[in-house]
């Protein structure tokens, strides 16, 4: 399969955070594992709530995608550009009868 992931922000926008240019290859082997960011990557994962909040919620949305979709998500989307709900899903639509999918959501706390 090959594998992406997203964050949903809380400003209701949706980031490819991998694959990248640091971590290319968004294939997944079964009962392979993936970590992200990798041990080695210079990529460092930072929340925070938008200005004047003091609590979020966001989310971390990863699609499996069957390679008879003959689409890569690295020529779908570029990484770490925020896109719109709908652009975003527009996109999605073209693949998602060959795609898995779990939203992980996760709520940012102002301490």
């Amino acid at each position: 399969s090959r594998i992406a992931i997203f964050n949903y922000t809380a400003d209701d926008k949706f980031v490819m955070l991998f694959p990248n240019q640091y971590e290319k290859n968004e294939f997944l082997k079964s009962g392979e594992l993936i970590r992200y960011p990798s041990n080695n990557s210079p990529i460092e994962l930072e929340v925070n709530t938008l200005a004047g909040h003091e609590r979020d919620a966001e989310a971390i949305f990863v699609v499996a995608m069957n390679e008879k979709s003959k689409r890569s998500f690295s020529k779908m989307f570029t990484p770490f550009k925020p896109m719109s709900f709908e652009y975003f899903f527009k996109k999605y639509s073209e693949i998602a009868d060959y795609a898995e999918n779990i939203m992980l959501t996760y709520e940012v706390v102002v301490r």
